[in-house]
């Protein structure tokens, strides 16, 4: 009899022990749960109907979940760790889709998300690059309409007024990009 008491109490206190190692979820407890799960589920009906154990049971279930969210959002976090740390281009769509897989997280996943500011940082070196290529299009396009010029004459007028509108549409920021002998042919 006192052996049977014994291991009612200590499966519970097992249990317990277990249950109250956890601490703050991430994915190196991923054993610790287990290992509270494993306790839990050899208790009988009797030991799992006790105060504490419903109690304990409640934070292993919280863990759970918790850890089922962390391994979703470990995904996003090997997939930010993935792109790398040079941006191109041709990362657009690897950054887009990486966005695209965090903004699908719930906001508890999203919690294990670590480097989400390397996505960020990413996100913004691409726009950054594809305002670049924006620049050079327009800066392009303004020299070879300066180029179409050629030699002035009395039939140049539209050529001239061409140029000097998509001139005008550049930034400031963005003339000095254009040759000072183009620049002066047209002030």
């Amino acid at each position: 009899m006192l052996d049977k008491a014994y291991q009612y109490v200590n499966g519970i206190d097992t249990f317990l022990e277990k249950t109250e190692k956890i601490g703050k979820v991430n994915l190196t407890k991923t054993a610790k749960i287990e290992r509270a799960r494993k306790a839990y589920d050899s208790l009988n009906e009797q030991q799992k109907k006790e105060d504490a154990v419903q109690k304990a049971f409640q934070i292993l279930s919280n863990a759970e979940t918790k850890l089922k969210d962390a391994k979703t959002a470990n995904n996003v976090v090997q997939a930010i760790k993935a792109l790398g740390e040079i941006v191109t281009l041709d990362s657009e769509e690897d950054i887009e889709s990486v966005r695209a897989a965090y903004e699908s997280l719930t906001d508890s996943q999203k919690t294990f998300v670590t480097n989400i500011d390397k996505l960020k940082e990413q996100e913004d070196g691409l726009k950054k690059l594809q305002q670049q290529e924006e620049n050079k299009e327009a800066v392009r396009k303004v020299s070879d309409l300066i180029d179409k010029i050629g030699r002035v004459t009395a039939n140049s007028a539209e050529d001239l007024r061409q140029a000097r509108t998509a001139y005008d549409a550049l930034e400031l920021s963005l003339i000095h990009i254009s040759e000072p002998t183009r620049h002066a042919q047209i002030s």
